[in-house]
């Protein structure tokens, strides 16, 4: 009952809130896609590089490492715990916040995780993979095993193609290129499959997922353990076309779409 009376307040707050966007600024950027940390730093990545900036768009820090490819994912939950994934070698770096590296590189081929599709941070463990050999969520700690594997997803009728995971307070999350939600709980049991809205990302904020799906509608989403997840359009993003990744921070939605980075304010 607690929970349900925050999300009803929090989601009449941020329909409230979110009605008001309005573009405040625009800027040149030349990056395939970003994110941003709690602290409000970016991180612009294009192929194998990556350039940390502050709120201002001084740069902080910047990586590469060309011997990789290029760069399918970055995590900034942990903001002194940088996580990035390249697909094409099937490896993770972790990065502090200058960009140091902390461990030696994850090749995970040699602990036998041949098919990785997605990867996130986690609290509760060092990080989480999308395994697609076993088409499940496997959570990995800092010795590089295995301490919890969820649900799998073969049951499904169809093929499934995850891009992204995603956990947040007591869920995880999986999308694929089609869309599609796929809900877990913190300890990997398998919920449901939420395709109400064809999701083109999703983003945490305030400890609740933000979802943008494929008509530039923003939506406040709280997954269930019954079932019945609750959805609510929150805000649209007008005279848009193409856009390649989200984030919000603070009272600013931003926005990277043909080589600008577009953004909104809201009163906060």
């Amino acid at each position: 009952m607690k929970k349900f009376i925050f999300f009803t307040f929090l989601l009449f707050y941020l329909a409230r809130i979110f009605a008001q966007l309005e573009i405040v600024a625009e800027t040149e950027v030349s990056a395939d896609f970003f994110t941003i940390d709690k602290f409000g730093n970016f991180y612009f990545v294009k192929g194998d590089k990556i350039i940390k900036t502050d709120k201002n768009f001084d740069t902080i820090a910047e990586f590469s490492d060309k011997s990789k490819g290029n760069i399918g994912s970055i995590d900034a939950l942990d903001p002194f715990r940088l996580m990035i994934f390249y697909p094409q070698f099937n490896s993770i770096v972790f990065l502090d916040k200058v960009f140091n590296q902390l461990r030696s590189t994850i090749f995970l081929d040699d602990i036998e995780y041949f098919s990785v599709a997605a990867v996130c941070s986690s609290n509760f463990g060092s990080f989480r993979i999308f395994n697609n050999n076993c088409n499940c969520i496997q959570l990995i700690d800092n010795n590089l095993r295995i301490m919890q594997r969820s649900s799998s997803l073969n049951f499904l009728s169809f093929n499934v193609k995850i891009t992204k995971i995603l956990e947040i307070n007591d869920h995880v999350l999986a999308f694929d290129d089609t869309g599609n939600i796929y809900i877990f709980d913190i300890f990997g049991t398998f919920i449901s499959v939420f395709n109400d809205v064809k999701a083109k990302d999703i983003v945490s904020y305030r400890n609740t997922f933000i979802i943008l799906d494929n008509q530039n509608y923003i939506y406040i989403f709280n997954p269930s353990d019954k079932g019945k997840h609750e959805i609510q359009k929150i805000a649209e993003l007008k005279n848009i076309k193409e856009i390649t990744s989200f984030a919000i921070h603070e009272n600013q939605v931003f926005i990277l779409s043909d080589k600008r980075l577009i953004i909104f304010r809201f009163e906060n």
